[in-house]
């Protein structure tokens, strides 16, 4: 399972060898909390962040996004909004979820692992 938008700027900081006070710094933050906050999934990082945070790690923004989980969950949101009649199948779905590991959800989700 690929990491989260965090974990992903945790890991490239750390393997640049930068402090999160550098980053902070770089990025204009005015105290190292916001990026550690970010780094633990706690905060996300604003749009206007994300080209210089890119920059600093030396990734593309894409790879930055293709790790930031927010736009699926604001689209799974605006879904159950639209179709009310979802949320129970959808907690239903979430609640037997809890109970794999993530590879074997992968597995079902993509379809190659059936239901017993």
């Amino acid at each position: 399972m690929k990491p989260s938008l965090g974990e992903l700027i945790r890991a490239r900081r750390e393997a640049l060898g930068l402090t999160q006070r550098e980053v902070a710094v770089h990025l204009g933050f005015k105290s190292i909390a916001h990026l550690s906050d970010i780094e633990s999934g706690n905060r996300n990082p604003g749009p206007d962040v994300l080209p210089k945070l890119a920059e600093i790690l030396q990734v593309t923004i894409e790879e930055l996004k293709d790790h930031d989980v927010r736009e699926p969950l604001q689209a799974t949101k605006a879904l159950l909004e639209q179709r009310p009649e979802m949320v129970a199948a959808f907690r239903r779905v979430v609640r037997e979820a809890r109970s794999l590991s993530p590879e074997e959800l992968v597995r079902r989700v993509q379809g190659s692992d059936p239901k017993p």
